[in-house]
């Protein structure tokens, strides 16, 4: 009667290096797959952080700009038109044409690092 109990036994034995054999390679794909998976995460949340950077420069050389004409930049989906502030009195010294305002806008945007915008 003890051969019955044996016979697992020897058979778990040879087993083990067999499955070591097949388990193995497959436990390192799985790995490689998933660092594989987290770089390709890594690279995406990058690219996702700089394109919210940039949007960031934009916003920001956009309401620079709209406080060198004095103007009120309005939110997404308002549906104010009047988006001028009203102006201070004029004094004596000579006020600057629109043009001359238009290039120091993109100056100053060019300076905060974002690419001059055309003005509508």
């Amino acid at each position: 009667m003890p051969a019955p109990f044996l016979s697992p036994f020897l058979v778990g034995l040879l087993a083990i290096p067999v499955a070591k054999r097949v388990v193995k390679p497959l436990v390192r794909g799985v790995v490689k797959t998933s660092v594989g998976v987290a770089m390709e995460a890594r690279r995406a949340a990058q690219v996702i952080g700089e394109e919210l950077q940039d949007i960031a420069a934009e916003v920001s050389a956009e309401m620079t700009a709209a406080q060198i004409f004095d103007v009120d930049v309005p939110a997404q989906g308002s549906a104010s038109t009047d988006t001028t502030k009203p102006r201070p009195p004029a004094t004596a010294t000579p006020t600057t044409t629109s043009t001359t305002a238009a290039s120091t806008a993109a100056a100053g945007a060019t300076a905060a690092g974002a690419a001059p915008t055309k003005s509508r």
